[in-house]
């Protein structure tokens, strides 16, 4: 029970990492193409 609640935390930490990597990247894009 715990381990799968440890696994599970993990899995949602690194979504919301690779979900903040892929917003942070689309915004400085969208920014460089915006300036430009």
């Amino acid at each position: 029970m715990f381990d799968r609640l440890m696994l599970l935390l993990a899995w949602v930490a690194a979504l919301l990492f690779v979900a903040a990597g892929c917003m942070l990247t689309y915004e400085v894009i969208a920014r460089y193409f915006f300036i430009r």
